[in-house]
Parts: C-alpha cells; sequence; structure tokens
C-alpha cells in the first residue's frame, strides 16, 4: 500500500501536463497519475481476478507512476511518499510505527507508546500522551490546515471492499481502477519469449571471447525457436505469468551449465519444468469420478469454442451431452447428480463463480470461470485412471479434430 501524505495538491503540476497524452502511456498508468495528482483523502483498490494478473504487476505500475511523479521537483516539495505492505505491517502498531520512521517523525515520539486506533477516536483514558496522535504524525506536511492524505491500495480480491470496517468504508471514495491482462493471451506468450531471449542472450561487451558470445547467442535464438522449449514456457505461462516465476524457473535452468554440459538443451527445459513446477491441480482431476471428468472436459470444449467466455451449468450440460452420446460407454445420468458433480467442482475451485452472488438467479444460469487451462486437462485425461476407452478414444479425436 501506498500513501502520500501532501502539503499542497494545488502546487503540483497540473494533470493534463503531468504526462502528455502523445507519449504512448498506457491508459492504466495515466489515469493513476492523474489519480494520484488529483485526489485527496481518498482511496483506490486495484483488484483483479487471482490468477488473471499477478499483484506484483499492478504493484510494479503503482511503483512506476510514483517514481515518475517524484521526478517532478514539485512532488518532492510538497508530498512525503510511505509505504506500508500488509505482509510486515500485520497491524495498526507496526504500521504507525513504520509511517512514524518514514516520515522522520522519531524524534517528537519518543516519549509516546504506540497503540491501535481501533475503536474509539478518543482515548478512554484522560492521559492524552499514552496515544500517538495522527494529527502529530501528519504536523510535518501540514501547514495552516491538516494535511490531506491519499491512500492507493493494491489487492487481488474483488470484495476487498465487503472486507473494510464501517468507519473506514464511510470515508472510502469508491473510486477503482481494474486492471486485467491482455484480452489476447498469445500477446502476451509473445512478450515472455521475447524476454526470454534478453535474458539469455549475452551482450557483446561482455568480458569474453567475441566468437564463445556469437556461438552463445546464436545457439540460443535456436533453442528459444524450438517447438518443445515454447511448449514448455507456455505451459509455465498458462500456470502463472508471474515474471518472478519465469525469471526463477531459468536460473534453474542456468544452474545445470559446467564444464562437461555447456549450452543450453531443450531436455533441460522439460527436465526443469517437472522439477520446478508440479501441477497440483493435474492430481485434483485425476483424483474425480469419471462423471466429473467428462463435465471438465465439456467445459474445456466450451471455453476454446467461445474463447474464455464465462460458462453455466445449462451450458456445460448440453456440451456433456453432446460428447458422451459419441460413445457407448458413458451412462445416461440424472440431471440432479449432474448439477451436484457441477457443485463439487466448483468446491475444487475448478471453475469460480463471476460477481456476486445473486439469489433471484437459478444456480444452473450462474456464469463460472472456468480456472483449468487445456494443458492441465490434456495431462489428466492422458494420466487418468481407469478411463473408459471409448471415452479417451472420443476426447482424442476431437483434439486432434480441432
Amino acid at each position: 500500500m501506498e500513501m502520500v501524505v501532501e502539503s499542497n495538491f494545488d502546487k503540483l503540476s497540473t494533470p493534463m501536463g503531468l504526462i502528455p497524452l502523445s507519449t504512448g502511456k498506457p491508459p492504466e498508468g495515466l489515469g493513476l497519475s492523474l489519480l494520484v495528482t488529483r485526489l485527496v483523502a481518498s482511496s483506490r483498490l486495484r483488484p483483479s481476478p487471482s490468477g488473471d494478473l499477478h499483484p506484483l504487476t499492478v504493484a510494479l505500475l503503482v511503483r512506476t507512476v510514483l517514481k515518475e511523479l517524484q521526478e517532478l521537483g514539485t512532488f518532492e516539495e510538497h508530498a512525503i511518499l510511505v509505504q506500508l505492505d500488509g505482509r510486515l505491517h500485520t497491524d495498526d502498531r507496526l504500521a504507525i510505527k513504520d509511517i512514524t520512521k518514514q516520515m522522520k517523525l522519531e524524534e517528537l515520539v519518543d516519549d509516546k507508546i504506540f497503540m491501535s486506533f481501533a475503536g474509539k477516536t478518543t482515548p478512554s483514558s484522560p492521559d492524552r500522551d499514552t496515544n500517538l496522535d495522527l494529527p502529530v504524525l501528519s504536523s510535518r506536511a501540514q501547514h495552516d490546515k491538516r494535511a490531506p492524505i491519499c491512500v492507493v491500495g493494491v489487492t487481488a480480491r474483488l470484495d476487498v471492499t465487503e472486507l473494510l470496517e464501517k468507519r473506514v468504508k464511510s470515508r472510502f471514495s469508491h473510486r477503482q481502477v481494474f486492471l486485467f491482462p491482455p484480452a489476447d493471451k498469445k500477446v502476451g506468450f509473445k512478450a515472455r519469449l521475447t524476454l526470454l531471449e534478453k535474458l539469455l542472450l549475452l551482450p557483446m561487451t561482455e568480458p569474453l571471447e567475441p566468437v564463445y558470445v556469437h556461438c552463445w547467442n546464436e545457439h540460443v535464438l535456436s533453442i528459444v525457436a524450438d517447438p518443445e522449449v515454447r511448449h514448455v514456457c507456455k505451459r509455465l505461462y498458462d500456470s502463472d505469468q508471474s515474471e518472478r516465476t519465469f525469471r526463477t524457473f531459468l536460473a534453474q535452468i542456468i544452474s545445470k551449465l559446467d564444464i562437461d554440459h555447456m549450452t543450453l538443451e531443450a531436455s533441460d527445459f522439460t527436465s526443469t519444468f517437472t522439477a520446478f513446477f508440479r501441477d497440483t491441480m493435474v492430481d485434483v482431476l485425476t483424483g474425480l469420478s469419471v462423471l466429473e471428468i467428462c463435465l471438465v472436459i465439456a467445459m474445456k470444449h466450451q471455453t476454446e469454442i467461445y474463447d474464455g467466455d464465462p460458462l453455466n451449468f445449462e451450458m456445460v450440460l448440453q456440451r456433456y451431452l453432446k460428447f458422451v452420446s459419441q460413445n457407448s460407454s458413458a451412462e445416461t445420468v440424472q440431471r440432479p447428480v449432474l448439477l451436484k458433480a457441477f457443485e463439487h467442482l466448483k468446491s475444487l475451485e475448478i471453475i469460480t463463480p463471476i460477481g456476486k452472488t445473486n439469489k433471484e438467479i437459478q444456480k444452473e444460469y450462474r456464469l463460472h470461470r472456468f480456472l483449468v487451462t487445456s494443458d492441465q486437462v490434456n495431462e489428466a485425461v492422458k494420466k487418468f485412471p481407469g478411463l473408459p476407452t471409448d471415452i479417451l478414444l472420443q476426447y482424442t479425436f476431437v483434439e486432434s479434430s480441432q
């Protein structure tokens, strides 16, 4: 969480003059810049569906925008930036202590006791010196008036506003910026391959023999173009889009190089992926019943046909009936049993509801998001114990015809 304590936002550059629109800045970054410079005493939370956009990506956006603002001389003169992390500052006392340190106000609170502000706005004890008052913290940033505070929160939970206390929620500006990954996943994966090439290539300025650098770079280009390597990178990207995970994955591969193994091979990527990233979702899928795995197959086909659009039970039911009608080993199952299996998949987080639960909508028509990738379903079907041969052959036939 970033907190900007300001003395006078009006003295900053005008919002439209802050970052020219012609610079090609992404709209999210431009919007955040304008919000930071225009909004006072407000909170903005940037949520994204878990698994779609990694929180570190959002935090990087916030830090990038704040860095650009700090490059403006007026920002440093009239604002103080305080950074908090919910994993470190788990209560009010720790947060206030770090706020005091970052604002360099330790000398003002040496004899005071850090206590929580939760519950009451005024101390119950007549001794007011035992509490650290917020005006003391803001005294450095204020002149003749109280200093405004702008709070920028980053979260991956869509229901975060419902978790706020009533006194906090009443002060929340309800201004939110939603960030999502590119609609076309091919664009994001192409950027990931570019990053792979950039990380592995050696610059000619390295203190190495030019011949070695040239040969290494030529080999890297051939490795990046290898279909097996791309397939492994695609599986990793579908499972975890975090750049940090990707860099750690590459570090594991590079660590295997030695005097006897001086070049990268496609098998290095495959073996490292198997050891580095055990897909627990595949283990979950292989533990399902035959009926449930057939529903998962139907969800996969529905998602692929309609480009990842949300689905409900009725859509999955029609796709399931079409799939099982083409093989003889599938038994006819009653609708309530299918609905119960659908709810079980929901409890396993193979699918997740979209938005808030509306009791007026029947559960058969509530939209869900399919959270399993095609590669995970393919691998689970191959490993599934006791899967009828007719279903396996029909699934293979459908996959080969797509």
